[in-house]
């Protein structure tokens, strides 16, 4: 009887692993788009084409009574100027990565959606077939205004083997890392927030919040905190913050190396291991991390991945209390290609219309009606001018909860909610066109050759990784830190490290 349940569960897999093959050889023919830079609106947009965007929901939209207004809102303008219905899968925020995946395992029918590195990898979905590679055909035909709006350098982080697979969304591509406060916490207690440089200058302020009663001084520990470190310690990672492989920003030699045997990591390691014995953080926090990023409760201090202009006014109005926030910059600023690759729109590779796709892509980008629509509602209805002439808007309390900016378009198309913001788009453009490059901008890892030790990796490393980043290495940081390591190198982290500098090297002799 074993033996029949073990036969019918192989059988069962098989035709499993044939319906995923099956669905992967079923490509969607192209239809015969015009293209010509030349073409009249008209022309480009004769025929009526229905489109499926997968929306990443930040702060729960599709939740609100009336979507279906907005939704028919949006439908307004994409008929109006491109001849075009969209149908709008929301997904939230926590499960898009996840529901992306699945969609290009199973080969789902989608058009257009919203990749990055934190959410939906660029790179991966590229490697694994699920975008379509943009012609300069199409992209002259219906991206012109967007591509008008973007630096060349820009377009490097998005271009994978020669070919551009995505679009660069607009907003801050710098990555310096910051110290966010709540200033209502320092100034009760005499605390000069605005003089901090080093992490250590916090350990005064996590002294007096321990002597006056707070118990969480600090919010940020655990595997989340190799974001919010990685400018400060000086690296570009080559997959991401976490996983093993960066080089350093300013050594000038590209080399690459596993930031966990660096005395970088080992510094980290060794504050957290220092503010946990000391009760600056509790297992709590440590260990609890925050579903919905853009749904904080209230914390003295916590680490930021990146300062921006405006960012503090942005921050102070979603906090749920009356409080003021405020970041100060920590480490490098450095532009990198998963800094600028992290907010990008991309189109499916099934996609019959990649041009019509592609105009949308271009609205979100250039229409501020639209872009505003989806992120703040219907004027009148969901908000009012304050301040036309300097996009100043009340949102009204209650009403349509909108999205994230950054996570649909152009956040330089966006209005301001707080006076204080006025200006801080004109700044952000300067701040990116004049940051220093990493040497290795437009550098795209291809983890084909080594899947399967970089799985492994991937399955396992929080096991190893999470209670360092805790200050709970046992039964020593060091020794953890030697585990760590040990793992990762068992696992076949050489292979990894020797292929990333292979390919680092054959990229930089192309250049």
């Amino acid at each position: 009887m074993k033996n029949v349940k073990k036969i019918l569960a192989l059988v069962l897999c098989l035709l499993m692993v044939l319906t995923v093959f099956a669905g992967c050889n079923q490509k969607d023919e192209k239809a015969n788009e015009p293209l010509g830079a030349d073409l009249t609106k008209e022309e480009k947009f004769a025929e009526h084409v229905t489109l499926t965007w997968c929306f990443p929901d930040a702060r729960g939209a599709a939740d609100f009574s009336e979507w279906d207004r907005i939704v028919a809102a949006i439908n307004e303008i994409t008929m109006r100027e491109i001849n075009t219905t969209i149908n709008i899968e929301v997904i939230p925020l926590g499960e898009y990565t996840e529901k992306m995946s699945l969609k290009y395992g199973a080969n789902e029918r989608w058009d257009v959606c919203f990749s990055g590195s934190q959410w939906n990898g660029f790179a991966s979905a590229v490697s694994n077939g699920a975008f379509e590679a943009l012609t300069d055909e199409y992209v002259e035909t219906y991206l012109a205004e967007t591509m008008a709006l973007l630096e060349p350098e820009y377009l490097k982080a998005v271009t994978i083997d020669g070919n551009l697979y995505g679009v660069p969304l607009q907003q801050i591509y710098v990555r310096q890392n910051a110290i966010k406060f709540e200033i209502e916490w320092a100034e009760a207690l005499g605390f000069d927030w605005a003089s901090v440089k080093t992490y250590e200058d916090l350990e005064p302020y996590y002294d007096l919040l321990l002597a006056n009663g707070y118990t969480e001084c600090f919010m940020g520990a655990g595997e989340g905190l190799m974001e919010n470190v990685t400018s400060y310690m000086g690296f570009d990672a080559l997959v991401s913050s976490v996983f093993p492989g960066v080089i350093r920003v300013t050594d000038g030699t590209c080399k690459v190396v596993n930031q966990y045997e660096t005395e970088e990591f080992k510094y980290i390691a060794d504050l957290m291991a220092k503010w946990y014995n000391a009760g600056y953080f509790t297992d709590g926090v440590a260990f609890g991390g925050q579903d919905n990023p853009f749904d904080e409760d209230r914390h003295p201090v916590s680490l930021e991945p990146v300062k921006k202009p405006g960012g503090d006014e942005i921050a102070t109005q979603k906090q749920k209390n009356d409080t003021t926030i405020k970041t100060v910059p920590i480490g490098n600023a450095v532009l990198t290609t998963s800094s600028i690759a992290q907010t990008t729109m991309a189109v499916s590779q099934n996609c019959p219309y990649p041009g019509r796709a592609l105009a949308f892509i271009n609205l979100l980008n250039t229409n501020e009606e639209l872009l505003n629509l989806i992120c703040f509602g219907e004027e009148d209805i969901d908000w009012t001018w304050v301040d036309k002439d300097n996009k100043l808007i009340q949102v009204e309390e209650g009403a349509y909860p909108g999205n994230e900016p950054f996570l649909v378009g152009n956040t330089f198309l966006s209005y301001h909610v707080h006076e204080s913001q006025i200006g801080c788009w004109e700044e952000t453009i300067e701040i990116n066109k004049n940051a220093g490059a990493s040497p290795l901008l437009g550098f795209t890892f291809d983890s084909r050759p080594i899947r399967a030790q970089m799985s492994t990796i991937n399955g396992n490393i929080d096991e190893y990784l999470e209670p360092i980043l805790c200050g709970m290495g046992e039964p020593t940081t060091e020794a953890a830190i030697a585990a760590l390591n040990e793992f990762l190198y068992d696992a076949g982290l050489q292979d990894i490290l020797d292929e990333m500098q292979r390919q680092v090297d054959e990229w930089l002799e192309n250049q």
